[in-house]
């Protein structure tokens, strides 16, 4: 693939890369069932502390214990965040990767293919503004 600068090379290259790890991660099924695991035992009680905070002031134990798990959680969370950014650039990719081939295919004379680039091409103009490809042979 062709890059217009280094950095813009590093940066593809880096995307590439976290995107692998997160599906890494999340596909190994030991993680997933080490983090639902996790999850379940700790959601009661912070649920049970925030139920009880709306009533009561916390006691000085119960706010060092939501303090000791604070920093698990966002990390937990930003992993998780940036696991869907990942994710859904990798879908965003191969959505116009799709789009352009079957534009390709059409273009070739494909009337299965012509359907369906007419079919996604109001979605890609909505999504990527009307700078995107109009309708074939107008380019």
């Amino acid at each position: 693939m062709g890059y217009n600068s280094e950095e813009e090379k590093k940066l593809a290259e880096s995307i590439a890369q976290k995107t692998e790890a997160a599906r890494e991660l999340f596909g190994d099924k030991k993680v997933q069932k080490t983090l639902m695991e996790s999850l379940e035992k700790i959601l009661p009680a912070v649920n049970q502390l925030h139920e009880k905070s709306k009533y009561e002031p916390l006691t000085a134990e119960e706010l060092e214990l939501l303090n000791s798990i604070q920093p698990a959680l966002e990390l937990l969370k930003q992993t998780m965040d940036d696991a869907q950014l990942l994710l859904g650039n990798s879908l965003l990719v191969a959505a116009n990767a799709q789009f352009f081939h079957y534009k390709k295919l059409a273009e070739e004379g494909n009337e299965d293919a012509r359907k369906a680039y007419e079919r996604l091409l109001p979605g890609f103009k909505k999504a990527m503004g009307p700078s995107i490809d109009g309708p074939l042979g107008l380019n």
